[in-house]
């Protein structure tokens, strides 16, 4: 059991929401809409390519602006759909945001832990899609508040996001914090650097001491934490 922690902070997508799943559905819908043909390969090139936006976003090298203008040009350039990305982005945005499938056992996990502990969403996406999502997955009001990039002007990893969401939650010790979520750069290292406790969830089940406690399904935090 973890001792000593008081404020859990969740990452979103695929920590509490099947990212696969609900962008897998806007995508089709999206092409349906606009009268595109679709094919599985088509949500293969998108999880190669968002990946890739995603990695330069945490590294800094480009901003979620420039993954807005450019990311499902690249897709469709890869396609030789002839398309424009940006117009497309927006419709998958639509898609999203009432998209809320969740990873299995993450909403009965969240509502039990919200009963002990603080509870804090710390996310890169945007901020009324996420309110959204968590309402329709009837978890908003088991989070006291919601820290996107958006809102903080940093994105995970940088020791900016995580500090300012630490400030604005009224943590004074970071120790007292647990970071949990997917990714091992935006979560688990981001919130490292800022002396909080972690947990990665992973199919990995590899720990290599980036994170202090590794599982492979969210559940696994209930004996953790109860």
């Amino acid at each position: 059991m973890i001792n000593n922690i008081k404020y859990l902070f969740f990452d979103v997508d695929d920590t509490l929401f099947d990212f696969g799943k609900c962008s897998r559905s806007a995508i089709e819908k999206g092409f349906k809409k606009f009268g595109i043909k679709y094919d599985d390969n088509v949500f293969r090139t998108f999880q190669s390519v968002n990946r890739e936006f995603w990695r330069r976003i945490e590294t800094g090298e480009i901003d979620r602006n420039y993954l807005s203008k450019h990311r499902f040009n690249t897709v469709f350039d890869a396609l030789g759909i002839d398309f424009d990305g940006p117009t497309f982005e927006k419709e998958f945005l639509n898609g999203l945001y009432d998209s809320h499938e969740e990873v299995e056992g993450a909403v009965q996990t969240v509502k039990l832990l919200s009963e002990k502990y603080s509870l804090y969403v710390a996310s890169n996406a945007f901020y009324n899609q996420q309110v959204n999502r968590l309402r329709l997955a009837g978890l908003y009001d088991c989070f006291c508040d919601i820290f996107v990039s958006e809102r903080i002007g940093h994105s995970k990893p940088s020791s900016e996001f995580f500090s300012t969401a630490l400030n604005n939650a009224g943590v004074k010790d970071p120790s007292d914090a647990l970071m949990i979520g997917d990714s091992l750069t935006a979560d688990i290292e981001g919130a490292h650097a800022v002396g909080m406790k972690t947990c990665w969830i992973t199919k990995q089940r590899v720990n290599d001491g980036r994170a202090d406690y590794v599982i492979d399904d969210i559940r696994f935090l209930i004996p953790l934490l109860t």
